[in-house]
């Protein structure tokens, strides 16, 4: 069980996995394989109008003239003007889902759920939209991206996709011992053994994933009381590897969460898949096979990054909570992935670990009891010294600058500042990631805290 925090309102998350031996598993598989098919078909339809309309008739390809002729003749039938030309090549989400219907498209009418197929068309429509804003503000702001966006491409012909169901198509009902879930267009049920108080079924997302469907309910919480905290203490967090997490609060306490246990539980589970790969792959020219063995190592493995950042976001909330907190400042960066250069096997291990997954479980816990949570940019922060409050530059990408700073990194994980002295460089980093949000005025430096901080170990967090 998990929870999350959609938009100021409370849900509570809950999983489960239904394997290929369940009644549902052939029903929410086929329809997995269908909800991939319309969003291509969706994602055709738009990209054939995005390309056909820039040419004279007698310039297209086949298939873009074909799509273009149908388009116009269901626009015909339309209750709104569809205008389609060199300048206006994208149709809407009501003018698919009206096409879908018009032309009796297979995978819109013969077994998907009418609201599921309706959200995958409105899905791949978004996406397109949101890749021509992308494009648009490229042209004018190209410093903005790692590259040109690019347009939507289509899911592995004949693979899964996500899908979701709405709770006008579920039903969910209480009965003697748990409650029982009915999907549409099958009689086969899910019993839901949690304890629920006040709660109410929103959705129900499907997601192929190692050879099993994970089942995710969304429910919202109809009583949402938010303690109001408002001490007015802040902190700031920098994410790592070896500390997955320094934490500096604005009242002059540290605190180091050590994250060797899940680096060294990862490196374990790719020892054990490489070999597990290298064994299946001798003699063939295969690069990758999957197995039941494979998908029970990658299940594990997400198993185990799951739980133990939501155990490490929860102690790092209950321990802001013993320091007063009511503001909590992330450093991230857009890009932060691809642009990390710390070594080949640091790099490794931080994009190994999900940190926006921890980032989300922070924000789902604290916000739930009334916390507030902000991420902001992290550039410079592990340059400026927090002790002597370095003034923090604002990064532009391009811009021939040379910064000059009280202090510097005299190795990896330990900082000196101008007078000499060795502080811990992530909680310096960390500091000046809640600089970047708190007046300096408003933050008190415990130089003491810096070099010796609180150590938050894996037996800790397990405890």
């Amino acid at each position: 069980m998990e929870n999350q925090t959609v938009q100021d309102k409370k849900y509570n998350i809950y999983k489960c996995y239904i394997k290929d031996d369940n009644p549902l598993y052939n029903t929410l598989d086929e329809w997995s394989h269908l909800a991939n098919n319309l969003y291509n078909e969706s994602i055709f339809i738009m990209r054939q109008l995005f390309t056909g309309l820039t040419k004279s008739s007698d310039k297209r390809q086949k298939l873009e003239t074909t799509t273009i002729e149908n388009v116009l003749k269901i626009a015909k039938l339309y209750n709104k003007n569809i205008i389609l030309n060199e300048e206006y090549r994208l149709v809407n989400y009501p003018f698919l889902d009206f096409y879908f219907k018009k032309t009796n498209n297979e995978n819109y009418y013969s077994s998907l759920p009418r609201q599921t197929a309706q959200s995958v068309i409105k899905e791949a429509n978004t996406k397109f939209s949101d890749w021509l804003k992308a494009l648009k503000d490229y042209k004018k702001n190209p410093s903005r991206y790692t590259g040109k966006p690019k347009m939507p491409k289509y899911k592995t012909s004949g693979g899964c996709a996500t899908f979701s169901l709405t709770n006008q198509d579920v039903v969910f009902k209480k009965n003697k011992h748990n409650y029982i879930i009915k999907l549409p267009k099958t009689k086969a049920t899910l019993s839901f053994n949690k304890k629920l108080k006040n709660e109410r079924l929103k959705s129900v997302n499907v997601k192929k994933e190692y050879g099993t469907l994970k089942v995710t309910f969304l429910f919202e919480n109809l009583c949402d009381k938010k303690a109001n905290l408002k001490s007015g203490v802040f902190c700031g967090i920098d994410l790592g590897v070896n500390n997955l997490a320094a934490i500096v609060t604005s009242n002059g306490n540290s605190l180091l969460v050590k994250g060797e246990f899940i680096k060294s539980k990862n490196q374990w589970f790719n020892k054990k898949i490489a070999k597990n790969l290298k064994g299946q792959t001798i003699g063939t020219d295969k690069k990758a096979i999957s197995s039941k063995a494979l998908n029970n190592l990658y299940k594990k493995r997400q198993f185990f990054i799951e739980d133990a950042m939501h155990k490490v976001a929860k102690k790092i909330v209950f321990w802001c909570i013993g320091e007063n907190v009511s503001n909590i400042v992330i450093g991230k960066n857009k890009g932060w992935k691809q642009k990390s250069n710390i070594g080949k096997v640091n790099n490794q291990n931080f994009i190994q670990i999900p940190h926006a997954l921890l980032i989300n479980y922070i924000k789902t816990i604290a916000e739930k009891i009334g916390m507030q949570v902000v991420e902001t940019d992290e550039s410079y922060t592990s340059k400026a010294s927090f002790v002597d409050i370095d003034q923090i530059p604002t990064y532009k990408k391009d811009a021939n600058m040379t910064y000059f700073f009280s202090g510097s990194r005299v190795k990896r994980g330990l900082y000196k500042d101008s007078l000499g002295r060795i502080i811990n460089a992530d909680l310096n980093g960390a500091g000046n990631i809640m600089r970047k949000i708190l007046a300096d005025e408003n933050i008190k430096v415990n130089v003491n805290n810096l070099i010796s901080p609180i150590k938050l170990t894996a037996s800790e967090i397990y405890a």
